[in-house]
């Protein structure tokens, strides 16, 4: 999934017809398209992998997802997030790299990659501080894994718009859209 995204991104930029894109998550986990045992993640799980291999290959993992944020950064069409439910770690950083987010109400933030030893080294670290303009709030938020509201969210300056439910928020989305073609 993640070298298709950089893929379609770059369709986008040549793409005249496309004046916007809109990412949303649909239903309740977002898996990013990784099945453990058919790709480079699962390879990284087998025992008899040594160590030496097993970092080399994680790199090439976490380089791959780079990229693929990165291209939602660098597209030249406005990108707009819409999020719901629980936006954590990989989400964040999905968010990070957008022009505009909306959240809904139930939305749960968390930079969760501290909770387990990781840094959050796929562009949130880089993403967050230009996004909320408070490197320390951004600091504390990555090295503390606490979840935040979506009403923190805003008051951050994390997004722009809270709204009651999902639609409400995915019909707000099509409102600017359309706006931006303008």
């Amino acid at each position: 999934m993640w070298t298709e995204m950089h893929q379609i991104f770059d369709h986008i930029r040549r793409d005249g017809n496309v004046r916007v894109v809109v990412l949303y998550g649909n239903g309740k986990c977002f898996t990013g398209g990784l099945d453990l045992r058919e790709n480079v993640l699962g390879q990284l799980l087998e025992r008899d992998v040594d160590a030496a291999r097993r970092g080399m290959m994680f790199r090439e993992l976490i380089e791959r997802f780079q990229a693929a944020i990165s291209s939602l950064e660098v597209c030249e069409r406005p990108v707009i997030g819409v999020s719901h439910g629980y936006v954590i770690g990989l989400g964040i950083d999905i968010l990070s790299a957008v022009d505009i987010r909306y959240t809904s109400q139930d939305a749960r933030f968390s930079i969760r990659e501290a909770a387990i030893g990781l840094a959050a080294d796929i562009g949130t670290l880089q993403r967050l501080p230009k996004a909320v303009g408070n490197d320390s709030l951004a600091r504390e938020l990555a090295l503390t894994a606490r979840d935040f509201d979506a009403a923190e969210a805003k008051e951050l300056g994390f997004v722009s718009k809270v709204f009651p439910s999902q639609q409400e928020a995915l019909r707000t989305y099509h409102t600017t859209s359309v706006q931006e073609e303008s």
